[in-house]
């Protein structure tokens, strides 16, 4: 790093060069969901060969392209925006479902079973072959359509007592008039989102990672990749963090969970010495339950690492028990890095080993006396 320059260590570039560069990702990023050739230097994106000039008086959404192949990095975009918004005024020209029709229909419509149709012609549209495209593809063509529901929704929403002592709107995001939360009120969904970021850092400079927490009233990360003088701070959210270590200059694993302002007196971190699960607990009074709800956000290193451990998962079980002495609700979320396979429900024995045991009387029955049974004989493992 050059002396005396205006910006920090840990910056690659200076801030005014860096925000340019987080324009440029997205841009690049679809780019080459389009097949074509992108390099970034410093500031300057080069899209096959040609730069590309970035209008910072343009907003994101308006550069937009009629054809869907066309050489325009946002045609990607422009298509998924295009069909979501055709099948969005079709939902809205639906008569059959109304809105205030009655709470399971609006769950039903919140739910946003993505039309298939509408996504295969999408990626029949953009000419999609490849496997990790589509997934792509599928995932925006979901939260855009996701989109029109809640703006479809939420009007009339904020107009209905959907319960007399709730003063939040279902989407648990947004407060109505009185924004005064009470201990004895319900809150009828809260949204949770649980995601291995890899390195979290790095993420919080994409505006599409900062949309997807905004839309979510409890977050939990792993593989953060932090330590204990790392901060997060983000609008509206408390992060609590358990890290793999104290300060390291090589960062791995961490785990961390956020909630958001007005679940800040419900929600309790709990500590406890497994480094593989971060526990918190939920009051329970927030689903219409007697008891708390405890969530534990779990990080298992992969096997034949050098932090993977045998103990890892019995560590935990100690301490999922513990938690299940006060409370019937426990859920385990996160990336556990497990494998599944099939194997044998029995076990065969070995008669050297049961005449070292010293065992004298046993009974040994046929596999076929399972089967006979309707027993399955084979268990998927997880």
């Amino acid at each position: 790093m050059a002396k005396k320059t205006p910006y920090s260590i840990h910056q690659q570039f200076p801030s005014e060069i860096e925000d340019r560069r987080r324009k440029l990702y997205p841009i690049q990023k679809e780019a080459k969901y389009s097949g074509k050739h992108t390099v970034l230097v410093r500031d300057k994106l080069f899209i096959d060969g040609k730069q590309y000039i970035l209008d910072e008086s343009m907003e994101h959404d308006d550069m937009r392209s009629d054809n869907p192949r066309s050489d325009n990095p946002y045609s990607y975009r422009d298509s998924l925006f295009d069909h979501a918004k055709r099948y969005g005024q079709a939902v809205q020209k639906d008569e059959t479902v109304k809105p205030n029709a009655n709470d399971d229909q609006c769950e039903s419509r919140r739910s946003c079973d993505i039309d298939k149709r509408s996504y295969f012609e999408l990626c029949n549209d953009l000419n999609v072959t490849d496997h990790f495209t589509a997934v792509e593809i599928y995932n925006l063509f979901s939260e855009i359509i996701a989109n029109f529901y809640s703006d479809f929704l939420n009007d009339d929403l904020y107009d209905r007592d959907l319960n007399s002592s709730y003063s939040y709107d279902t989407s648990g995001r947004s407060p109505s008039v009185n924004s005064t939360f009470n201990s004895n009120h319900v809150i009828n969904d809260v949204n949770i989102l649980c995601l291995n970021c890899c390195g979290i850092k790095s993420r919080m400079q994409y505006p599409e990672f900062e949309n997807i927490i905004k839309k979510h009233d409890i977050v939990c990360f792993v593989e953060t990749k932090t330590d204990d003088i790392d901060v997060i701070n983000f609008p509206g959210f408390h992060f609590k963090m358990k890290n793999r270590k104290t300060v390291t200059s090589r960062r791995s694993g961490g785990i961390i969970v956020g909630y958001t302002e007005k679940l800040k007196n419900m929600i309790e971190i709990k500590e406890t010495d497994c480094k593989y699960v971060l526990w918190f607990q939920v009051n329970g009074k927030v689903f219409n339950l007697d008891k708390p709800v405890v969530f534990g956000v779990v990080y298992i290193p992969p096997e034949y690492t050098k932090y993977s451990s045998d103990e890892a998962l019995n560590q935990i079980e100690h301490e999922y028990l513990r938690f299940s002495n006060y409370s019937n609700y426990i859920c385990l979320l996160g990336d556990f890095n497990a494998r599944t396979g099939c194997d044998d429900d029995y076990v065969i024995i070995d008669e050297n080993e049961h005449g070292d045991n010293n065992l004298s009387d046993f009974i040994e029955n046929p596999v076929n006396a399972l089967k006979d049974l309707s027993f399955p004989i084979k268990r998927k493992h997880g």
